[in-house]
């Protein structure tokens, strides 16, 4: 598999978005059919863990930034 997943951090400092994007590729399966599908439907809720743990860890590192 090859490709590219982005975390990025947008907004003004008091109004920081987290934004994930997914630009991945299945060497070997053509883009767009029912097996590329098949795989992307497998590997979904594996990312959705990813990206919860990255929010996870944003939210304690911000939590930990704010002045007692």
């Amino acid at each position: 598999m090859l490709g590219t997943i982005a975390n990025e951090i947008e907004g003004p400092d008091d109004d920081l978005k987290l934004r994930f994007s997914f630009a991945l590729v299945v060497a070997g399966v053509e883009g767009g059919s029912a097996a590329e599908q098949e795989y992307a439907d497998s590997m979904t809720g594996d990312y959705l863990k990813a990206v919860a743990a990255t929010l996870n860890a944003m939210r304690r590192i911000a939590e930990s930034q704010v002045p007692a």
